[in-house]
């Protein structure tokens, strides 16, 4: 399976659902697409309650979305960690 995502635009946010892997594979498209997000909206969630497979690309990934919505002076937020993200915040520490 890739990567799904879901795209909601919410009265005060934009809400992004990531759904399969989110890995090293497919990861370099959703970074073009989280920065034009995070660009046009002045709050992004994003809800990771579908990922079933994620790795250091896609924590990566997640500290680029984060970095560049405080450049940005933006807000963002991420929701609904599955075990396999909590996995690889724990081995990070």
């Amino acid at each position: 399976m890739s990567l799904e995502v879901k795209i909601e635009n919410l009265s005060n946010h934009c809400k992004i659902s990531l759904m399969g892997k989110c890995t090293i594979y497919n990861v370099g498209k959703l970074k073009e697409l989280l920065i034009k997000i995070i660009e046009s909206n002045e709050n992004t969630l994003l809800n990771l309650a579908d990922v079933n497979d994620f790795d250091t690309a896609g924590l990566q990934l997640f500290v680029s979305a984060k970095n560049t919505a405080i450049q940005k002076n933006k807000k963002i937020k991420f929701i609904n960690h599955p075990a396999c993200v909590i996995a690889i915040l724990d081995l990070y520490g």
